[in-house]
């Protein structure tokens, strides 16, 4: 079956992992941490510990974070992420992007309405956008604190759209 493009109305995108390099970044800010740790290591090991260690938390994390929004808990949960990283530093978080993202919001802003749905909280949704000039690109932010649930739940998307 070919793709209509007549029939797509809006285009949503995550920023995790679409938009924003999270993952590798994660990697390499803990392959960082265990420099010390683990010394004995070679760079490559330590790479693909740090690898490894993004990967298996994954799953865990996002289950912790579903229920904490399934129970009422994820609002507690954003405020207490947004004091520590206010307290840890005036410097602003440093994002990286998907190389070509930039590039690719602006060949599809001109024809078609554009959002993003993240389960980010908005303060750190906000500073990625920010910091690689996408906001203007977007008709609707939705991010964790939009909707009374995050995603996997639909309330998201269907505020977006």
């Amino acid at each position: 079956m070919a793709l209509d493009i007549s029939r797509i109305r809006a285009i949503l995108f995550d920023i995790d992992g679409t938009l924003s390099d999270s993952d590798d970044h994660l990697v390499a800010r803990l392959e960082w941490l265990l420099t010390w740790p683990l010394f004995f290591l070679s760079t490559e090991h330590r790479h693909a510990a740090a690898r490894w260690l993004v990967m298996a938390l994954e799953s865990p994390g996002n289950f912790i974070y579903s229920q904490a929004d399934r129970f009422d808990l994820d609002s507690l949960f954003i405020q207490m992420l947004n004091r520590r990283s206010r307290s840890r530093s005036d410097k602003p978080r440093e994002y990286w992007i998907i190389s070509g993202a930039r590039e690719m919001l602006a060949a599809l802003a001109p024809h078609f309405p554009l959002g993003v749905v993240s389960a980010r909280g908005e303060r750190s949704s906000l500073a990625f956008l920010d910091q690689f000039t996408l906001r203007g690109f977007f008709r609707v932010v939705v991010t964790s604190q939009t909707c009374r649930y995050t995603k996997p739940f639909p309330d998201p998307l269907l505020y977006a759209a």
